[in-house]
């Protein structure tokens, strides 16, 4: 399994090796970041984990890294006899003898239409031909959402054998009840997909403290900075709202822990966000902080509908388990490896 250090992408890759491993896998994480961001996946109860500080190919100046990415992971496959690739990234796998299951978090080409309004430049045409080579190459393409997959779709033409599999969390659910007045958000604060301006912009108007906790700068709001995961889990814990106006948010695991942790949810109104919430949460137009804001205070001025809403959070939330995960990537490998999966 080979996948970055950065954000949920992290999440996601503990929670899948921990229920792959579990059935019967032998899972070898090869992990791209720095050993710091990768060391909560180091100890992981999986055959190998080992990390390389290599840049990701949506980085500034990536492509040295990305070859030798590459490069590393066809070592690693030789070495381990690997039965199948587990791609989070689009890196080159040259080796046609090995399946590869590709998952698509993100994508650079889409979250420029999303949140630009537009095509991506002509400087991502390098990333575009590296895109359309991995998703060409894998034998299965997944994402966690519809949404993500028309707008794979919308920017690469077709797909090879696509399907949706929804993130998931073995985050322990946590009761709604007894919070601050305290609204909060979480994630890559410089991503201008998470939309933060707009959360700042309806600071002011909102009946309570809005606090963010990510990497990056966050004027006009109480910012953290990046936390150990486990105090992110507590500060969710207090929390009475989590406030989301994304532009571009292609599952939005940030979302899921929130609503196990008791949190009553308000994102932005766009495709994939209502297709993992339904009704479980309240929605703002991402360019209109005034209703953020009045769908923020809707909830922090009565604590019975605030409630309610975190019930149906949380309710919802338990559809998105990581067993089902594993299960459904289960099911995917063995249908694509030539040799049995136990």
């Amino acid at each position: 399994m080979v996948a970055d250090v950065v954000g949920g992408v992290r999440t996601f890759t503990g929670e899948l090796a921990r229920e792959l491993a579990g059935r019967g896998i032998e899972v070898h994480l090869a992990l791209l970041g720095s050993t710091a961001q990768a060391e909560p996946l180091l100890d992981l109860p999986v055959a190998s984990a080992r990390c390389r500080p290599y840049a990701l190919e949506w980085m500034p100046h990536p492509w040295a890294d990305v070859e030798r990415t590459a490069d590393w992971v066809a070592e690693l496959a030789d070495e381990v006899r690997a039965d199948a690739l587990h791609m989070n990234t689009f890196t080159p796998v040259p080796d046609l003898a090995v399946p590869v299951l590709l998952t698509v978090h993100s994508c650079v080409l889409s979250w420029w239409r999303a949140v630009r309004g537009e095509d991506a430049p002509p400087e991502w045409g390098r990333y575009r031909r590296l895109a359309e080579r991995a998703l060409g190459r894998a034998q299965v393409v997944i994402a966690p959402t519809a949404a993500l997959l028309r707008a794979l779709r919308g920017v690469y033409g077709a797909l090879p054998d696509a399907q949706v599999i929804p993130n998931g969390t073995s985050l322990v659910p946590t009761e709604p009840g007894g919070r601050e007045p305290l609204v909060i958000t979480a994630g890559r604060v410089w991503d201008e997909a998470k939309n933060v301006a707009a959360l700042a912009a309806a600071a002011p108007a909102i009946r309570g403290r809005v606090t963010v906790i990510g990497e990056g700068s966050a004027k006009g709001l109480h910012a953290l900075g990046p936390l150990p995961q486990r105090e992110v889990i507590s500060w969710l814990r207090r929390s009475a709202v989590f406030a989301e106006p994304a532009r571009y948010e292609p599952f939005g695991l940030a979302a899921l822990e929130a609503a196990r942790c008791g949190c009553a949810l308000v994102l932005g109104d766009i495709p994939s966000l209502r297709e993992v919430w339904g009704a479980a949460a309240a929605y703002a137009p991402p360019d209109d902080p005034d209703a953020l804001a009045a769908g923020v205070n809707r909830l922090l001025d009565d604590p019975l509908h605030r409630e309610a809403a975190a019930e149906r959070a949380l309710a919802h939330s338990r559809r998105y388990s990581a067993a089902a995960m594993g299960a459904a990537y289960h099911a995917a490998l063995t249908a694509i490896t030539p040799t049995p999966v136990p």
